[in-house]
């Protein structure tokens, strides 16, 4: 279906936009060389973490569709792994049920039942491999179809972003929510280019999850939260 304006055609079904990560693709824009997390020796700069989840945003749209039916479960940690994979989904505009990665496999798996969940499955290419000079709107490799879909609507700030917590009692956020948290933590804490911010929790919580975003969008480098042994 399709309408016109001036005489062009124009799509009238409005794909979703991730709106708490536009403010992230902002920050990658600035601060393409600086590291943006760190965990366990393991550096990312905003180039190479935001090149990542762009690529695998469209991965998440091809496979799961424009306008998600169900959220998408991803057990988190605290890798660069875990961390692109999270974004990437909030970035393409589905909703990502947080698994503790902590938990029991069998916890997990009920947790995800009583949210109606689907596997977020593979979103990385085997020989994933990005050039840190560049970030996704530079890169040849992407199409036409893994351009984003424009600025955010009113509707795509009220749609629900995050789940996090257990089974019957899982937290349900908006991405206005989290992202006027970490609007509000970053400026409470003095987060800017060049400060290094540990996160207070796992990213598996909402405490941790508004820091990672409190971070990214000041332009700060994150450190993980380290993950129990």
């Amino acid at each position: 279906m399709s309408i016109g304006t001036n005489g062009i055609a124009r799509a009238a079904a409005h794909r979703r936009v991730g709106a708490s990560t536009v403010a992230l693709d902002t920050a990658s824009r600035r601060h393409v060389r600086s590291t943006a997390y760190l965990v366990d020796g393991d550096a990312v700069t905003y180039g190479e973490l935001f090149a990542v989840v762009r690529r695998r945003a469209a991965a998440v749209r091809r496979r799961h569709g424009a306008h998600p039916a169900a959220p998408l479960a991803l057990i988190a940690d605290s890798s660069v792994d875990a961390v692109a994979d999270l974004l990437a989904v909030l970035s393409a505009g589905h909703v990502a049920l947080v698994l503790d990665a902590r938990w029991p496999p069998a916890a997990r798996e009920a947790v995800s039942t009583a949210h109606g969940a689907v596997a977020l499955g593979q979103t990385a290419a085997p020989d994933e491999d990005v050039d840190g000079s560049v970030v996704w709107w530079d890169e040849a490799l992407w199409h036409g179809d893994d351009e984003s879909a424009g600025a955010p609507t009113a509707l795509d700030w009220w749609r629900t972003a995050v789940v996090v917590g257990g089974a019957g009692h899982g937290a349900i956020h908006t991405h206005e929510e989290v992202h006027v948290a970490a609007c509000d933590l970053a400026r409470r804490a003095g987060l800017g280019p060049g400060t290094v911010f540990d996160l207070p929790a796992s990213v598996a919580t909402l405490t941790g999850l508004v820091a990672l975003l409190a971070g990214l969008t000041a332009g700060a480098t994150v450190v993980g939260h380290p993950d129990p042994r």
